[in-house]
């Protein structure tokens, strides 16, 4: 479970306004799911590699200064991907998509 590459990457616009708005990219490479750096599947599911996959999270905040609340909404995996996250006890899937909303 170490890539080689991982990145993350972000970009934002702010307006003056109070909005807050953004996107990111979430990279991570192809991996080794298991010591032996198996190339080949099992069928259990517990050796093999893991593919490279990128996620895409998406946020937005208001700020209100004169009321001093921020309200905010966060998609995280918005396209749903399903990855695979974990070898070692078979096949484990990485987070769903989880969205969040919420007052500050």
């Amino acid at each position: 479970y170490a890539p080689e590459v991982t990145v993350t990457a972000t970009l934002g616009l702010r307006h003056p306004a109070g909005f807050d708005l953004s996107a990111e990219a979430v990279h991570v490479g192809r991996q080794f799911g298991d010591a032996a750096n198996t190339n080949v599947l099992v069928p259990n599911g517990q050796q093999g590699p893991l593919a490279a996959n990128t996620l895409w999270n998406l946020s937005a905040n208001w700020t209100s200064a004169p009321l001093g609340i921020t309200v905010f909404a966060t998609v995280k995996n918005v396209l749903d991907e399903l990855v695979v996250v974990d070898r070692t006890r078979g096949l484990l899937p990485g987070m769903p998509r989880l969205m969040q909303v919420g007052l500050e």
